[in-house]
């Protein structure tokens, strides 16, 4: 497969997660959509969703630039030191640890081919550093007036106030996702994501939400040799014969139609699904495959969830330690 650095320089505060099954979606609605750019008009998106049922198209969530996941591994149990101040400085490190959520690439590339959890936390002052760097962000409720269809006016009354959740980053936030594909070109996938770019992302991208600038590169994630454990860096749902996970996160996942979708259908919402997330550690000498789950939608068969696995490799010692 080829391997690819998407780069998102976000524009404007944001109202959906930047989640590997929502790119895809996004993706799916560039193609549905591009009828006129010459290296898309012979794709098809019924025939690119069949296609789809093999894992041809492996997408990552967005993390903040030069980082990748935290894995959820816990710590193994270790006695605290006699001397207080020691046992204190040592518990402080275990909980500031389970707040963290992303991990330097720098670090990630370091340790990957010997990694222990505990060693890691003992990185905790250098890790700090480099997360200091990082975008960060605010959610804030924000305040919306109803408008009348019909007079196009604001309605009168307070019934017709009503807030959303939207997530501002300091200026000049990026982003870095990273796809592998053996069914596009490079000037395809640079395409499709230029379409996304002009379309905009997500919830209320038609107010001005969810404007970024993509750029599209190749990218090499590195190997290390014979690894023995894989860090899943998407939102995915694992296939039958795929290998338990040693430690997990994950979120329930309320899928809702977009675009002309929603318009048509009766019911505009997909069925709950139970994702495992970036973090999920895996076990193994290969990695999972996740799925493209299909039966998402209550009335229509031809809806699917983008559920494959996107993993890096790397090296865990002594097998596991968590």
């Amino acid at each position: 497969m080829d391997n690819y650095k998407i780069t998102w320089r976000l524009l404007s505060a944001i109202e959906t997660p930047l989640h590997s099954d929502t790119i895809f979606g996004h993706l799916c609605w560039a193609i549905a959509n591009d009828r006129e750019t010459e290296c898309l008009k012979e794709i098809d998106i019924g025939t690119f969703l069949k296609d789809m049922r093999q894992p041809r198209l492996l997408l990552s969530s967005a993390f903040p630039q030069a980082s990748l996941p935290l894995p959820v591994i816990s710590p193994p149990y270790e006695k605290l030191p006699d001397q207080l101040e020691a046992a204190l400085a040592k518990r402080k490190l275990r909980k500031d640890a389970k707040k963290r959520k992303v991990l330097p690439l720098e670090i990630w590339q370091e340790c990957r081919g010997d990694y222990d959890h505990s060693v890691l936390l003992e990185r905790n002052e250098r890790i700090q550093s480099l997360i200091g760097k990082l975008a960060r962000s605010q959610e804030e409720m924000v305040i919306h007036n109803s408008i009348n269809r019909i007079t196009g006016t604001t309605v009168k009354g307070e019934a017709s106030l009503y807030s959303e959740p939207a997530t501002f980053y300091e200026e000049g936030a990026v982003f870095e996702s990273y796809l592998s594909t053996d069914y596009f070109t490079q000037q395809q996938v640079e395409t499709l994501f230029m379409r996304i770019e002009l379309a905009g992302f997500g919830r209320n991208k038609h107010t001005g939400r969810g404007r970024f600038q993509i750029s599209v590169e190749p990218w090499d994630p590195g190997q290390v040799e014979d690894p023995n454990a894989w860090l899943l860096i998407s939102n995915m749902v694992p296939a039958p014969d795929d290998p338990e996970p040693l430690a997990y996160s994950g979120i329930t996942k309320y899928g809702k139609l977009g675009g002309s979708y929603a318009a048509h259908k009766k019911n505009p919402f997909k069925k709950p699904l139970f994702m495992l997330t970036p973090g999920s550690v895996f076990i193994g000498a290969q990695p999972p495959t996740g799925m493209l789950v299909e039966g998402i939608h209550p009335d229509d068969p031809n809806i699917v969830q983008h559920a494959y696995a996107m993993c890096l490799g790397f090296k865990l010692r002594g097998g596991h330690n968590g």
